[in-house]
């Protein structure tokens, strides 16, 4: 599952849990772990615990990871 596709879905969805990500790109727990942490030393996203629920953390892109994105959005509309 590559990076792009992952941050430009949590960019959709706004705030979306690593269990609703999970659950978005059809994907195992590890899998989805490893690719958070990953963006997360990119500095691309990070981690907020909810407000709600302790045990769930918020995932939320960067401003670094929403320029990434929204370069990732013209480079896909100028190829349509």
């Amino acid at each position: 599952m590559s990076e792009a596709h992952t941050i430009m879905e949590i960019q959709l969805n706004q705030e979306v849990t690593q269990s609703d990500l999970t659950q978005i790109l059809n994907l195992e727990k590890s899998t989805v772990s490893r690719l958070v942490q990953q963006l997360e030393k990119k500095d691309w996203l990070k981690r907020k615990i909810s407000p709600k629920d302790q045990r769930m953390k918020i995932l939320r892109l960067t401003e670094k990871g929403q320029k990434i994105c929204a370069t990732l959005g013209n480079l896909s509309n100028r190829k349509v």
